[in-house]
């Protein structure tokens, strides 16, 4: 990490070597170890922080409203007479 931050080697470049090693690696278990540490913070202020779960529920329903529309950049209109496949989609 201190190589990233001194710019003496990608981001890309270590995940490159680091996939090489496969989960050998003790920095590649490291990072497993944060990644889990960090989705079970996540996850715990999600549950005590009502703010955080409004936050996630507008942003999840953002998402499914776009999904919905039907526009060009999601994917193109349905032709008519066709469903939507889409259950939330009404």
């Amino acid at each position: 990490m201190v190589t990233i931050k001194l710019n003496h080697a990608l981001p890309s470049t270590l995940l490159r070597r680091l996939t090489s090693y496969a989960s050998h690696h003790p920095l590649y278990q490291a990072l497993g170890k944060l990644d889990r540490i960090v989705r079970t913070t996540f996850l715990l202020q999600y549950m005590h922080q009502e703010e955080i779960r409004r936050r996630v529920n507008h942003q999840l329903t953002k998402v499914e409203n776009m999904h919905c529309s039907g526009s060009p950049a999601v994917g193109g209109r349905t032709k008519p007479g066709q469903k939507r496949t889409n259950p939330v989609c009404k």
